[in-house]
């Protein structure tokens, strides 16, 4: 995850000094992130989604748990992402846990985990009981 709270990976070419690119030739970048991989933890980051709403009910109950969360708008192709980020590293695990990993917290699942436009369930059955 790079300090612009953007995640990105690299797969190099085999042979890429034997490519012939002269000097104006145009290159074509893809940067995209491992979605699972964002909401491990790394940095804070223990939760995201493309909902405002989501993201603020999220942060406002980890904020009745005592966790300090800070919610931060980062824009992706296809829309804003909202990343939960706790101001403590050694919450991660617990936090994480409540959320999504663990039996006994929230359960919910990334939005992600849904096809494009549906809403999140798990969210939905949370918050509606």
């Amino acid at each position: 995850m790079l300090s612009s709270g953007k995640c990105i990976s690299c797969e190099a070419l085999p042979d890429l000094d034997k490519l012939p690119l002269f000097h104006g030739t145009p290159v074509n970048m893809v940067i995209s992130f491992d979605a699972r991989e964002l909401i491990k933890g790394a940095q804070g980051i223990v939760w995201a989604t493309k909902q405002l709403l989501q993201a603020e009910i999220v942060s406002n109950a980890l904020f009745a748990q005592n966790f300090n969360v800070e919610i931060l708008n980062r824009q992706l192709a296809d829309g804003p992402i909202y990343l939960l980020q706790l101001s403590s590293d050694s919450d991660v695990n617990e936090v994480v846990d409540f959320i999504w990993r663990g039996e006994n917290g929230l359960r919910l699942k990334p939005d992600w985990s849904y096809r494009e436009g549906e809403t999140n369930k798990s969210f939905e059955k949370w918050v509606n009981g």
